[in-house]
């Protein structure tokens, strides 16, 4: 479950602007160039669910299940739906 706010953060991608010129000049400035900014070596396996401690996709604060389960967003935290009356199975 993921929030509307959220969402929109999840449409964008992380590469560089296509955009820019990359003559030879500039194009040595930047340093990860080619890399995928969301698997690098140095920030694998820092991201873990707050409840549970499982591994979670990049910047969530909660898994699937849990976020599922409590009514959370799974990015940001914040309260989606009220989970108060409702009988709430995952499998």
């Amino acid at each position: 479950m993921v929030c509307a706010k959220c969402e929109k953060k999840l449409a964008k991608l992380a590469t560089p602007d296509v955009y820019r010129s990359t003559t030879g000049e500039q194009h040595k400035d930047r340093k990860d160039v080619g890399v995928n900014k969301l698997i690098k070596k140095e920030d694998k396996s820092t991201h873990v669910c707050k409840s549970c401690k499982n591994s979670v996709m990049n910047q969530n604060k909660y898994c699937n299940y849990c976020a599922y389960k409590k009514g959370k967003c799974a990015r940001c935290g914040k309260k989606v739906i009220d989970t108060s009356s409702h009988n709430m199975s995952a499998v």
